[in-house]
């Protein structure tokens, strides 16, 4: 079953631009195959799951190969610190986040069922 105009409409809100950008720019390789995800799980969430996992894991091989050392010069006062990639660390435990809460949210992880009563109960 192929994805729809609609279906690749939720898809985008639910993946959210940026990591529908970030998507768009990983190397074919790295790229969900959007239309074999969604005939797999055939539920759109999981599909923007799987986009975010992706992007997620760009964004943290990015960080870590963030150059070592940040150098600071203050007037006469020279500072060496290590370098961080915060913005890219930030935007993969979001994206990661995200993700594990479409496919919570699919599979119905984490949502409380009816309350089990007694078939004695009144």
């Amino acid at each position: 079953m192929p994805l729809s105009a609609d279906d690749l409409k939720r898809l985008r809100v639910l993946v959210t631009p940026a990591a529908w950008a970030a998507h768009e720019a990983l190397d074919a390789a790295e790229k969900v195959d959007l239309e074999l995800a969604f005939e797999v799980y055939g539920d759109v969430r999981l599909v923007a799951a799987d986009v975010l996992e992706a992007v997620c894991l760009h964004a943290r091989m990015a960080a870590a190969n963030t150059p070592g050392k940040k150098r600071l010069k203050l007037g006469s006062i020279e500072i060496e610190k290590a370098a961080t990639a915060s913005g890219d660390t930030a935007r993969a435990e979001a994206w990661c986040a995200l993700a594990t809460r479409l496919r919570d949210d699919a599979t119905g992880s984490g949502v409380p069922g009816p309350a089990l009563t007694s078939w004695d109960a009144p």
